[in-house]
């Protein structure tokens, strides 16, 4: 994690690189509780004065697009009840739902989902709604005026954008 190398700067963020590689699930699960800590460490900070108000955590994740993240997820295991979203669903869509759900939450104000193709080389954005318009307009939404918003009211913006 890193908070803006100027003083007084309101953006922070973190990163984390994925690949597909030998236990893939326990790598993606590793980068989760880490992207995690480092946002409540983060927002912990904030509330008590250590870094400065309505700091932006911002995260962006690139995985790089392979046969297996693009194969449905087997459940071997099963807890409770699990969400019905993860029906189906690839590593890549899991990567796409984690973001989605760590910005709605507060945990993170911006986050954009990247999915890196080697051959030929490009890219690819798994769900809008952590892609790259939404990373945007989330930015230039929590900083109107030049200032950053306070948290409540980059909320209430956003439940109005999207009435």
């Amino acid at each position: 994690m890193y908070a803006g190398s100027t003083p007084g700067s309101s953006v922070s963020g973190s990163r984390s690189r994925l690949g597909a590689r030998t236990g893939f699930e326990q790598f993606l699960n590793n980068r989760a509780d880490e992207v995690f800590g480092i946002a409540e460490d983060a927002r912990q900070a904030e509330e008590r004065g250590i870094l400065p108000p309505n700091l932006r955590r911002a995260y962006i994740y690139l995985m790089e697009v392979t046969p297996e993240v693009r194969r449905p997820v087997r459940r071997e295991r099963q807890y409770g009840n699990p969400d019905p979203i993860f029906d189906q669903s690839s590593y890549l869509q899991r990567m796409a739902i984690m973001l989605e759900r760590m910005r709605d939450s507060g945990l993170y104000h911006l986050v954009w989902a990247i999915a890196v193709i080697r051959e030929p080389l490009g890219f690819m954005e798994p769900s809008a709604s952590v892609g790259w318009d939404r990373f945007a307009a989330d930015l230039r939404n929590g900083f109107a005026g030049g200032n950053a918003l306070p948290h409540r009211t980059i909320k209430h913006l956003r439940s109005l954008s999207q009435a």
